[in-house]
């Protein structure tokens, strides 16, 4: 149990900067802790909601696994977030530094425009990413759709999704063709007389009464 869940009170937090809930077990969200500027928990089982924590800088909370949106945090630098299973956006971080969403279900990032270090290797779903115009250090390994200078199996990628594109348009077709001409449909069109089949099977009667 951390001291966030034997508090008694609000007021026994009002003043505290730096606080460790990593691991906690029966943590399920925080109160308004208007003067946090260090939040640890990681490994929350519960932890499913933030409070307005209007002056954090630095929120480790990485392997929990009912987080689903963080808050606003204007002043919020470096953030930890890893393997968040249900953490699929971010809200717009406008001073955020440093970035670690490793194994997050993230399709594309809001504007970081001050982020420096970004890591989201394994972030399978990441499509896009915005214009992050201080970016200095890029971690996208195990991202095979970021179509970014620095995911060099970006191209090959879109190849083999191409080849796999065609292979399956073109059985597709066989499939349904295929499937048609045991139809009776496809035999009431194919031997009608106007068609080839039932021309050719007029000539062949023709043939036989003749002998």
């Amino acid at each position: 149990m951390c001291i966030v869940c034997e508090s008694k009170s609000e007021e026994d937090l009002f003043n505290i900067k730096t606080l460790n809930c990593s691991g906690c077990p029966l943590l399920t969200t925080f109160p308004i802790l208007p003067n946090l500027q260090t939040l640890y928990c990681s490994f929350c089982p519960l932890l499913t909601t933030f409070s307005i924590l209007p002056n954090l800088q630095i929120l480790y909370c990485s392997k929990c696994p009912l987080i689903t949106t963080l808050p606003s945090l204007p002043n919020l630098q470096k953030l930890v977030c890893f393997d968040c299973p249900l953490l699929t956006a971010l809200p717009i971080l406008t001073n955020l530094r440093k970035l670690d969403c490793f194994g997050c279900p993230l399709s594309t990032l809001p504007m970081l425009p001050n982020l420096r270090e970004l890591g989201c290797s394994e972030c399978t779903r990441m499509t896009t990413l915005p214009t992050l115009p201080n970016l200095e250090k890029l971690y996208c390994s195990g991202c095979p759709w970021i179509n970014h200078e620095k995911n060099l199996k970006y191209k090959e990628n879109v190849n083999k999704l191409k080849i796999l594109q065609r292979w399956c348009r073109n059985n597709f077709k066989y499939f349904v063709f295929n499937h048609w001409i045991q139809t009776k449909e496809f035999s009431q069109f194919f031997y009608s007389p106007d068609q080839w089949g039932g021309y050719h099977h007029k000539k062949t009667l023709e043939r036989m009464l003749k002998m």
